[in-house]
């Protein structure tokens, strides 16, 4: 168990800060809560390929190999998703995944056991205020999710409050240079400059990996 800045209990195995009432917090629901179940299919199929014009078995290449020597270490996902870091991250590493979808949660619950990870517990919560106490991962995960929080800034803020010191975020977001002109991303989309600087705001590094897929830029971030 890592140690909590808030309270919390325990609902259908996932985890909910407690509000003043002494209940589970009601975390903004996902608006496509109810279509959950479409959700790996939507974006194997239709946004990583056509909206974002991204080869979905490279992607998953990428990922794999950025993340093979990566063993024992507590590791946080903000934005978890349905879980796909399962099939990325190897399963002896200690493992956190939050996001606002208790639905995507599930089904990320699901991915992590199917992937015989023995260490993994799932947050309810939004990216910029994640229950966790300060400084105890030494790797975040934040994957095709960034642009959905409604401020980078304060999202990588959070995340550097949860990495120890040299720890280090992987970051997979479309970056407005290379989204072909006729597709519509939606969120914060932000230039790779951008987005450099926003990590050196907030006592990030930045290293943009040497890998081209779609309008995707994959880097690596650590905490200085």
């Amino acid at each position: 168990m890592f140690q909590e800045r808030y309270p919390t209990t325990i609902k259908r195995g996932l985890r909910y800060v407690i509000d003043e009432q002494g209940r589970p917090s009601g975390a903004r629901p996902w608006a496509g809560e109810l279509l959950a179940p479409l959700y790996d299919w939507s974006m194997n199929n239709s946004v990583i390929p056509r909206l974002l014009g991204a080869d979905i078995a490279r992607h998953d290449a990428i990922l794999s190999t950025a993340l093979a020597d990566v063993h024992g270490q507590c590791v946080v996902e903000v934005g978890a998703g349905s879980g796909s870091a399962a099939q990325w991250l190897p399963n002896e590493n200690r493992y956190v995944g939050s996001d606002i979808s208790p639905a995507l949660l599930r089904r990320a619950a699901k991915h992590f056991a199917a992937a015989a990870f023995d260490d993994a517990t799932y947050y309810v919560a939004p990216a910029h205020d994640l229950p966790l106490a300060d400084a105890q991962f030494d790797l975040a995960l934040c994957i095709l999710s960034l642009n959905f929080f409604g401020g980078s800034e304060a999202a990588l803020s959070e995340i550097r409050r949860m990495l120890r010191r040299g720890g280090r975020l992987l970051c997979c977001v479309p970056v407005p240079e290379r989204v072909p002109a006729e597709s519509n991303v939606r969120g914060e989309l932000l230039s790779a400059d951008d987005l450099e600087a926003v990590c050196r705001r907030q006592g990030l590094s930045f290293q943009p990996l040497d890998e081209t897929n779609g309008a995707l830029l994959y880097f690596w971030a650590t905490r200085t």
